[in-house]
């Protein structure tokens, strides 16, 4: 059935366009006529009705997008605090691959009704009775656009924090390469986000000799995280001292330095 209405509208369209491309051999008398108009007129009024049932379903489905994305952030932060980043990505991408699908199915639909003819620009019938719905529809699709530009941009920001944060927990210091690499980041973008995690206080680190060091991760070792073994043996007026460091944990020590006081 919608098949079907869709190429009645469709053989509409082509004879407005064909009527309206003919008006220089019309005659003014008859261009001016009843019947012209009224043909004209109801043409329109069909086309308007099969437009407002397409934009108002559009419409609904923006609704329902719209109302889904406090679902999708707790499901995100949820799922980051799982520490499953891939899966993470994937729903952000999914979410935006299906908003930008129903997007373009439906323009492609209003677009196989009314066309990109410019005969419809300063056509008063088509003003009256399209335009204001076609006004509604790209209002809305440029809202939901705006809403899935800053989810994206939020959850992105949160995603890499949290990728960050863990893996200075594995390593510290990190190179920002070997970091970039793990995250899928370019370096230099990376480098922007740490700046601005470090100025935002999201982040208490600092960056030197290209790599990430957690000043937090340093000063709450814990004693027990480093096993410290010693063995000290005297022969004749010599001390022989023997020490032996032991990390069970996965950050990664370097330049330490021991003081000893007698």
């Amino acid at each position: 059935y919608l098949s079907e209405l869709d190429r009645q509208i469709k053989l509409m369209k082509e004879n407005i366009i064909s009527q309206h491309s003919q008006r220089d051999s019309i005659p003014e008398t008859l261009e001016n006529g009843i019947i012209f108009g009224v043909q004209n007129e109801f043409a329109f009024q069909l086309l308007q009705g099969h437009i407002q049932d397409l934009i108002s379903h559009g419409i609904d489905g923006v609704k329902r997008l719209n109302d889904n994305f406090d679902n999708l952030n707790s499901k995100l932060e949820y799922v980051i605090k799982k520490k499953e980043f891939s899966k993470v990505k994937k729903l952000i991408e999914m979410n935006s691959t299906q908003i930008q699908t129903f997007i373009a199915e439906t323009e492609r639909q209003i677009e196989g009704i009314i066309g990109k003819e410019k005969i419809f620009e300063d056509n008063n019938l088509f003003n009256l009775y399209v335009r204001p719905y076609l006004n509604k529809w790209n209002d809305s699709k440029e809202l939901l656009i705006n809403k899935l530009r800053i989810f994206v941009k939020k959850n992105e920001d949160k995603l890499y924090l949290s990728q960050v944060k863990y893996y200075l927990e594995v390593s510290n210091p990190i190179k920002l390469d070997l970091l970039s690499s793990y995250i899928s980041i370019d370096v230099d973008q990376l480098k922007e986000r740490l700046v601005r995690y470090i100025e935002k206080n999201k982040l208490n680190a600092k960056i030197a000799k290209d790599s990430l060091i957690s000043q937090k991760i340093e000063s709450d070792i814990s004693k027990n995280d480093l096993h410290f073994f010693k063995d000290i043996k005297t022969v004749g007026n010599k001390i022989y001292l023997h020490f032996k460091l032991n990390n069970p944990t996965n950050f990664n020590f370097k330049d330490i330095q021991m003081s000893l006081k007698i």
